[in-house]
């Protein structure tokens, strides 16, 4: 269950709060995200992994061996495992299976990759990533009795991608550091906590 940060953009006109929600830091973090902006709770992770491997193997044009960097079979065999970190490859086959553009804010550069663009979609929705961990972000509406807006409008929430922006450089700049929630170890970059989980197989992060 994703919880709502404290931290927030206030939307243009009152219409509501651009603001991250935080999902478990472990290895599904993507499929948390994806499943949070698109699902109820009764849809789970290991469907959207199984969903990513029928797309791929019964895509065979697309995504080939050149694409994925090992065969198919064993890079489908590989995201169906929980321990196995979703990224590049998830987003554009969850982009054009839900035919919406999927905008990704890296917190430490403050570019946005943007999953589905050349399909001219008419829907998007917005991820932050810092380097290790995905979470979604949606726009809390004023009424508290109303749900959060997760899925935007191209045409008309472009103003959105400023904010977005905005919203990852305050997330960078609080997130200074990261602690392994195994062992208690405190990293400064992406590289050194996936140098830490390549050799003690910790997952758990904190930021």
């Amino acid at each position: 269950m994703a919880v709502q940060e404290e931290l927030a953009r206030q939307i243009e006109g009152g219409l509501g709060i651009f603001t991250r929600y935080c999902v478990k830091s472990d290895n599904s973090c993507l499929f948390a995200s994806i499943n949070y902006l698109l699902h109820s709770e009764d849809f789970s992770i290991p469907q959207l992994r199984q969903l990513v491997a029928d797309t791929i193997i019964s895509n065979p044009a697309k995504y080939n061996e050149a694409f994925l960097d090992q065969s198919p079979a064993d890079y489908c065999f590989w995201i169906s495992q929980p321990s196995s970190w979703g990224g590049a490859i998830e987003l554009d086959v969850f982009a054009h299976h839900y035919c919406l553009q999927i905008n990704v804010v890296d917190t430490r550069t403050l570019q946005i990759f943007k999953f589905g663009e050349d399909s001219q979609y008419q829907d998007m929705l917005f991820l932050v990533y810092n380097g290790f961990h995905y979470d979604p972000l949606v726009v809390d509406c004023p009424d508290p009795a109303s749900p959060p807006q997760k899925v935007f409008s191209l045409a008309n929430d472009s103003h959105l991608f400023d904010k977005a922006v905005e919203l990852a450089a305050e997330i960078n700049t609080l997130s200074s550091h990261y602690t392994c929630s195994d062992c208690g170890a405190v990293f400064h970059s992406a590289q050194e906590m996936a140098s830490h989980s390549q050799t003690t197989g910790h997952v758990n992060y904190n930021g």
